[in-house]
């Protein structure tokens, strides 16, 4: 599912730092359009009138007749050239010197941009992944205003532009330009905000055409030269974003690719939407969660919402709907097998057909529960503050409840040198190197005075789970400190950084990388099954992956963990807020808030791919896209190499890595049910290091100590015959309150 954020702003069709409005702001972009193709039919020939003058006689009209059909010819190879496909599709790959060529992975088809501009200068990039569309490009050094004409539109239709860009150096100058971008004589979007050289951009906006034909330009705004990687059009059906208009546009803000799974309707809630709720979504028939939350909607809720079979939680929470719950949904409700949230609804009728809205019924309410709400306010501030008074009388070491040594903040600055090497920094504060009396190194992590209430609560947390958990692929706590003005906690020093550095800095072997993967996981494995009772860590990242002088990697940062318990039996916790970090985030957990022992696996199926591939989370170009869709891409045709860190340079058993990449493909899966257990990713990996091993001719015989500390069950042995074809799941994962 694909869910965009559009930027909209009154008066404008394509949308820039300025409005304005006008009743048809596209009359002076149609008359400017006019005049240029005027200019340029009748520029290039002004001079036909000395030929027409110098003809006589019965001829006089011949040679201007020649004239004429030997200037339309070109311009009517280069009009036949320029339209849009059999579905309306413009699809220019700007500056290509060949022919057209198809995508392999879209089947769409790429055109020379010859027809649709006579200005520029065609250029290549020399180093580049993307050889397709970004390897070629259209600059234009001469003129202030450069244009595209896109013809044969249907006026009054709706149409997508997108325009691509990637600089790559193609200069020499190592200059990324900033210009600016039109449609028409209408401010679209400045260029500019390249963070690297291979970086791409791409800007969209989504428009009414009122004439047949539309132009986008680029304008020079400094000593820069525009170019052009790449344009686009897409025809739109009149019934999508109806906030567009003659008058109005909407301007690309940002896409999130929340996965391929139709079981929920997700981040549609504060989505500015308006108007009635529509009864297609009937045809959702496998939809489970539709979060419709604080909108704009009005009407009444459609009874056809009670036909979908699946359905288990709507909610409607935010809006301005009226009129009464459906018979269909209050008998679902009453069945127990639909929950449904509509708070903050005044003009909703909430019982039946009595048609008692929510506002009158408050009013009563109000009545009786502000004295209630006063008298409770004053008897708790009463409480407040004689707990307050009774706690400054506690030890402050009681609150912690910690069987470690305890520190002083002397010892601590004597330890640090008074806190002079910085080893880490977060959101909580700082991490510190340290020595104490007896040698032993360690790292000290305090928070700064100025952090939130929030990010101390975490703090304490993983003081209180790591003085009961201890495990030789979990971070140690040696100690900490806890006085009226300092907190602080002392863990053992692991001198080799975080998994995050080494994937992308050091040339790990894939022996490195499968044993640092093995006792990650038998650290997770612990948490949830050695715990009692069991902890979540909720944030399996390669930055939360420490390694010592030996490469022997330890989970660390308990901060966010979430603990089971085992009295209610129950597979997930509920969560009132989601979180975790980008690009490792449960699809499943983001969108019911329910926390399982699996949303860990996915996170860890993650770091894994890292592992393989030698890439981050998130490819940060061009699309940024997630490691899962970009691995997925290529190996759908069984090419594992394609996949493979470049910089193991082959060196590495093939069957091992097969076997971690269907390991990471279950880890990953869409839905919780279908993915492992931490034991069974323990007994998966675990081959594939003897696999590596006895590629190697390592000596395997004491391979008994890398066994997990429990027992795998029958189906471990069924896991590992699974096909190596590597069918994995698309999705962009992004979060909130990303860590």
């Amino acid at each position: 599912m694909i869910f965009e954020c559009r930027m909209r702003r009154a008066g404008m069709v394509c949308l820039g730092s300025t409005t304005r409005t006008m009743k048809n702001p596209w009359a002076p972009a149609a008359a400017c359009a006019a005049s240029s193709m005027a200019q340029e039919s009748s520029g290039e020939n002004m001079d036909r009138s000395k030929p027409r003058a110098l003809a006589t006689g019965r001829s006089w009209w011949l040679l201007p007749l020649l004239l004429y059909l030997a200037a339309i010819a070109p311009a009517g190879l280069l009009q036949a050239r320029a339209q849009p496909d059999s579905n309306g599709f413009i699809t220019l790959d700007c500056g290509l010197p060949g022919p057209s060529y198809v995508d392999g992975t879209t089947n769409l088809t790429y055109h020379p941009d010859d027809a649709f501009t006579d200005a520029g200068e065609k250029h290549n990039i020399s180093q580049t992944e993307y050889k397709m569309l970004f390897g070629s490009l259209r600059s234009f050094p001469d003129g202030k205003r450069n244009c595209y004409t896109l013809q044969s539109l249907t006026a009054g239709n709706k149409y997508l532009i997108r325009a691509n860009f990637m600089y790559g150096n193609y200069d020499g100058l190592n200059k990324p330009p900033d210009f600016d971008l039109y449609i028409g004589v209408n401010f679209w979007q400045t260029v500019d905000g390249w963070t690297q050289e291979g970086a791409a951009l791409t800007w969209e906006a989504i428009v009414t055409v009122p004439d047949n034909f539309v132009q986008v330009c680029l304008v020079k705004t400094s000593d820069t030269t525009p170019f052009i990687s790449g344009l686009e059009l897409r025809p739109l059906k009149s019934s999508m974003y109806p906030q567009v208009n003659a008058t109005q546009g909407l301007s690309f803000l940002r896409r999130y690719n929340l996965g391929v799974t139709d079981n929920y309707v997700r981040n549609m809630s504060f989505s500015s939407l308006n108007g009635d709720i529509s009864p297609t979504f009937a045809n959702l028939t496998a939809v489970q969660y539709i979060n419709l939350s604080y909108n704009n909607l009005t009407g009444t809720i459609p009874d056809v919402l009670s036909q979908l079979p699946s359905l288990t939680t709507l909610d409607l929470t935010g809006n301005n709907l009226s009129g009464s719950i459906p018979p269909g949904l209050r008998k679902k409700i009453q069945d127990g097998v639909l929950k449904i949230k509509y708070d903050n609804n005044p003009n909703l009728c909430t019982h039946g057909d009595s048609c008692t809205t929510t506002k009158e019924k408050s009013r009563l309410g109000i009545y009786i529960a502000v004295p209630v709400a006063v008298t409770l306010l004053v008897v708790s501030v009463i409480v407040l503050v004689f707990l307050l008074k009774r706690k400054r009388k506690d030890d402050a070491h009681s609150s912690l409840q910690l069987q470690n040594r305890r520190f002083t903040y002397k010892e601590l600055e004597m330890a640090t040198k008074n806190f002079r090497n910085v080893i880490g920094q977060g959101g909580f504060g700082k991490v510190y190197h340290g020595s104490l009396e007896d040698d032993t190194q360690v790292a000290v992590k305090m928070p700064s005075k100025s952090s939130p209430k929030q990010v101390m609560e975490q703090f304490l947390m993983e003081a209180q789970i790591l003085t009961r958990i201890h495990h030789k692929n979990l971070i140690s706590l040696i100690g900490y400190c806890k006085d009226e003005k300092h907190v602080a906690l002392v863990y053992e020093y692991m001198s080799k950084g975080n998994l995050e550095y080494h994937i992308k800095e050091q040339n790990l072997t894939w022996r490195q990388r499968v044993q640092i993967a093995l006792e990650s996981a038998q650290g997770l494995e612990y948490l949830h099954k050695g715990c009692n009772p069991p902890l979540i860590h909720r944030d399996v990242k390669t930055a939360n992956i420490l390694l010592n002088e030996k490469l022997e990697a330890k989970v660390a940062d308990f901060g966010i963990s979430k603990a089971f318990n085992l009295d209610k039996c129950s597979t997930y916790v509920s969560t009132e807020n989601v979180v975790g970090t980008r690009g490792y985030l449960d699809p499943e957990y983001h969108a019911t808030m329910r926390l399982t022992r699996k949303s860990d696996v996915f996170s860890f199926g993650v770091v894994l791919l890292e592992l393989i591939t030698g890439k981050p989370a998130i490819l940060p170009a061009p699309d940024f896209i997630s490691i899962i869709q970009w691995t997925s891409r290529r190996l759908r045709c069984g090419e594992i190499e394609s996949v493979v860190d470049e910089r193991m340079n082959g060196d590495h058993d093939i069957n091992s890595i097969w076997k971690a990449a269907n390991v990471a493909r279950d880890c990953t899966a869409p839905t919780s049910t279908e993915r492992p257990t931490m034991t069974d990713v323990v007994a998966q990996l675990q081959e594939c290091l003897v696999l590596e091993e006895a590629r190697a001719g390592v000596d395997t015989g004491n391979s008994g100590d890398l066994n997990s500390n429990y027992s795998t069950n029958a189906n471990t042995a069924n896991a590992s015959q699974r096909s190596a074809a590597f069918e994995m799941v698309e999705m962009m994962d992004t979060g909130p309150a990303t860590r």
